[in-house]
């Protein structure tokens, strides 16, 4: 199991687009299993494999960050198409 760090301004965030109850849920399979296929874990950027993204719901996903075995999320943004 991971330790899974969720920032204020994340939550602060999900409170505002109304996903605070999935980010919760979402991070529990975080912490559980990274690979579970709600996630749809992947780099952000080719470059640089420390800073992931994670789907929330169909609209909105998660920005973590990995820092050594931990994981801490940083924001919560909007899908774009």
């Amino acid at each position: 199991m991971v330790n899974v760090e969720i920032t204020e301004y994340a939550k602060k965030k999900a409170k505002k687009y109304q996903v605070l109850k999935q980010l919760d849920k979402q991070v529990k399979f975080l912490a559980k299993n990274p690979r579970h296929p709600s996630l749809k874990l992947q780099p952000l950027v080719e470059s640089n494999k420390e800073i992931w993204k994670f789907r929330i719901t169909k609209n909105y996903w998660g920005l973590v960050e990995k820092i050594y075995c931990n994981l801490r999320v940083h924001d919560v943004i909007k899908h774009l198409k």
